[in-house]
């Protein structure tokens, strides 16, 4: 498996499967989580950091594991950096791998196999700052909490614009320490590019109505 991505922004490492949980338990969100087969040998790896309503991560087990995990309350986008990792919420199914990427709705529930080489990065944003963007560029309020389709395609058309003009670049900026980044107004016009384009790019419930205002 390639090195995890942010390894300037370690935040957890642990090669006990009880500490790796107790320590994603306090970090992140909590879910219940199962290491598969009788080994409770992990190499698990959370990199990390803030960046104005959203965040940047990387994040491998080192093992395969389950997870169940309660609505997130925030929305996630999830990148494949190595392996896979099948993700079910609902009657959908999405697996994260090369080309491939998963988008995690505020009240979707989801479950989760990750394959023992998985790593991913995850881009968060924050519900009430994508919902009011929305709210914004329809100029009414939202009627609905906003859902995605869980698969989205990186590879080609607005989904391949969003992931190498938003989140990769993100990325990369991250990694070279950027210090523009530290700039307030330059990290929200980063998250506010990600948020219109993942609007755009990802269908969801507000998918014909954008599509309405974009083409009058």
């Amino acid at each position: 498996m390639m090195a995890l991505p942010l390894a300037d922004y370690e935040l957890i490492r642990a090669t006990d499967f009880d500490e790796a949980k107790d320590a994603l338990f306090r970090s992140w969100r909590p879910h219940h989580l199962e290491r598969v087969g009788a080994s409770t040998a992990v190499d698990f790896q959370l990199n990390g950091v803030p960046l104005g309503e959203m965040s940047v991560s990387a994040m491998t087990f080192g093992a395969e594991v389950v997870s169940d995990i309660a609505p997130f309350g925030i929305f996630a986008i999830l990148v494949s950096v190595s392996g896979e990792c099948v993700i079910r919420s609902d009657s959908q199914q999405a697996t994260v791998k090369r080309g491939r990427a998963a988008v995690l709705s505020a009240t979707d529930r989801i479950r989760t196999h990750w394959s023992s080489d998985c790593a991913v990065l995850i881009f968060t944003l924050d519900a009430g700052g994508i919902e009011r963007h929305l709210s914004e560029i329809l100029d009414e309020k939202l009627t609905d909490p906003l859902r995605f389709e869980l698969e989205m395609d990186i590879r080609a058309g607005r989904g391949r614009d969003l992931y190498r003009r938003g989140l990769r670049q993100l990325l990369d900026r991250l990694e070279q320490h950027d210090a523009m980044l530290d700039d307030l107004s330059v990290a929200a016009r980063f998250e506010a590019f990600i948020m219109r384009a993942l609007m755009m790019a990802q269908p969801n419930n507000y998918s014909a109505r954008l599509a309405s205002l974009m083409s009058e």
